[in-house]
């Protein structure tokens, strides 16, 4: 029988840790020490053969100014999406000076503002946010057209 030295209550506790850590991923912890890499390639190749789900914009927002954001931001983004990439719309919700909103595509941040509680500047900010977008969609398939060529 092993025994380890410490609070065992800390080592159960560090145990259910990385365990809870290996499950977030989408792994179920077996109790095998996994790699990083090892997890995400599995998240990542689950996601795409189980869901099979692209092209998405995902709401993550939390307040009225960040809802109004994400409404008008998909209006005009559904004539323009040609991407299979799923795009995210966050929030981080301050009362008193109002909502940092981000739009994400993959792990890149592509826009994100300070929004005051007022509505009025919602459209310049969804024109920029999309503008933005555009232009990191261009320059992924260009660099991917470039390394298809070698």
């Amino acid at each position: 029988m092993t025994v380890f030295p410490g609070n065992p209550h800390r080592l159960k506790s560090l145990f259910f840790a990385r365990c809870s850590l290996l499950m977030v991923c989408g792994v179920v912890c077996l109790l095998l020490p996994l790699s990083l890499e090892s997890v995400l390639a599995l998240d990542e190749e689950s996601e795409e053969r189980f869901l099979g789900i692209s092209g998405l914009v995902v709401d993550e927002t939390r307040t009225v100014v960040g809802r109004h954001f994400y409404e008008a931001f998909t209006k005009k983004w559904s004539g323009l999406s040609s991407t299979t990439q799923n795009i995210v719309i966050g929030e981080l919700a301050d009362p008193r000076f109002g909502s940092i909103v981000s739009v994400t595509i993959g792990e890149t941040i592509v826009f994100r503002r300070l929004l005051p509680p007022r509505l009025g500047d919602l459209e310049e900010a969804v024109s920029t946010a999309i503008t933005n977008l555009r232009q990191t969609l261009t320059n992924q398939e260009r660099v991917q057209q470039q390394l298809d060529m070698y």
